[in-house]
């Protein structure tokens, strides 16, 4: 496959996650694990704050804000994110369709920095199907449907690696800046982010690449990381960092020494990526771990094991928590889905394989219902349409961050 016929397939690829995003979503209010209604308000305030830029006394404008919409998830996430959404709100207005469009923008993204990466370790037939598998596995494809976080981290994350896997080839200073800047945008979208620098160790202790720890464009690279993200974590810590503190010791957590806890995130691997591609995932890992193909696996290999790592000890769990490794899965898939058709000797298989692999991926995505919530637009429209003299609103319920987003999209003289 030449690389022409491989980026038109990756366009194709993107265009079709769209349209399957476009014609099977339905029309919600912000309420995805209730921080949805959060990052949205929070894309709002940041579209509030470019338009008035209060330089003079930023703090003072903040706790205004909060303390007339007090749903704001600054400085509790770090603020890329919804900077980019409050940047696009700018132009094009304060819906929750810009929002889930703005998600919608880094799955694009994400799957075009894995189709990079994969066709620099892997070749594009694989690198095409990895990415396509990507973009229709079950918890990408959930989460691309909801403002949430894990997707835009992904894309950073994704990003950053192919710029570092490219330095160890090309041994480019503008490729590690890259990668760095790409994991500081990482790092300054969700917390997390911050397994990639175990992850470009592990790559640069690779016999023969140990050079990398010798450069001084390395060490800049990570003093561009600091400087970028250190005045926000700073921050955070000093202000709220006891809640993280609570989070990652969350009460009923069970010790990361028990079975269950050991195999909480392994578990949920074939719901994650679909069942249909559970076999070649295996064969491709499997493969992977092989002495003649450890060095150009090793990215996934790298990832894949150090997100186990990071998320095992942590007290507070949930299945997204686990979104940095559905790219090492979807490439494992692709690389098993092509060494079985080699196994066989039939390599004109591989396309038809791919279609198969995709399409029962896709369905499984599509099976699990889309949920939504509507209704707060309307109790909001309600009380400002009879609202003459007082000047707050007590609200008392659930959500009570999506009707603060509806109040203040529907008032945008903000009385």
């Amino acid at each position: 496959m030449s690389s022409r016929t491989a980026v038109a397939l990756l366009i194709a690829t993107v265009l079709a996650l769209l349209a399957v995003h476009a014609l099977t979503g339905k029309a919600t209010e912000p309420f995805f694990n209730n921080d949805e209604t959060r990052h949205v308000m929070t894309g709002v305030f940041f579209r509030d704050f470019l338009v008035d830029m209060p330089l003079k006394s930023p703090r003072d404008y903040i706790i205004r804000y909060y303390l007339q919409y007090p749903a704001l998830g600054f400085p509790l996430w770090p603020p890329l994110f919804h900077v980019t959404e409050g940047v696009l709100m700018l132009g094009l207005g304060t819906s929750m369709a810009v929002a889930k469009g703005t998600i919608l923008i880094h799955a694009a993204l994400a799957c075009m920095f894995l189709f990079l990466l994969v066709r620099r370790t892997h070749g594009p037939q694989v690198a095409v199907l990895a990415a396509a598998l990507l973009g229709f596995a079950p918890l990408f494809f959930v989460l691309s449907r909801q403002v949430m976080l894990d997707v835009p981290t992904i894309t950073w994350i994704l990003g950053a690696t192919f710029f570092f896997v490219r330095f160890l080839d090309s041994k480019r200073t503008s490729d590690v800046l890259l990668a760095g800047l790409f994991s500081a945008f990482a790092a300054l979208t969700r917390f997390n982010a911050i397994f990639l620098l175990p992850v470009f160790v592990v790559l640069g202790l690779q016999p023969g690449r140990r050079w990398v720890f010798r450069r001084a464009d390395t060490y800049a690279a990570a003093a561009l990381v600091f400087l970028l993200v250190t005045p926000f974590y700073a921050l955070t810590a000093s202000q709220i960092g006891w809640v993280y503190g609570k989070l990652a010791a969350a009460k009923g957590g069970a010790s990361p020494l028990t079975l269950e806890s050991l195999w909480f995130y392994p578990s949920l691997i074939p719901r994650q990526i679909g069942w249909v591609l559970l076999v070649p995932c295996l064969v491709g890992l499997v493969r992977a771990l092989s002495p003649s193909q450890r060095t150009r696996a090793l990215p996934y290999l790298a990832i894949t094991a150090l997100t186990y790592l990071m998320l095992t000890p942590v007290g507070i769990r949930d299945s997204r928590y686990a979104l940095s490794w559905i790219p090492a899965f979807a490439v494992f898939g692709a690389e098993g889905a092509h060494a079985l058709c080699e196994r066989l000797r039939r390599p004109g298989l591989f396309p038809a394989l791919g279609i198969l692999l995709v399409a029962g991926t896709a369905a499984q995505s599509l099976a699990a219902p889309a949920p939504y919530v509507r209704g707060y637009e309307a109790a909001a429209r309600y009380v400002l349409a009879r609202t003459r003299t007082a000047w707050c609103c007590l609200f008392d319920g659930g959500l009570n961050g999506n009707f603060i987003y509806q109040v203040r999209r529907n008032d945008p003289d903000r009385r």
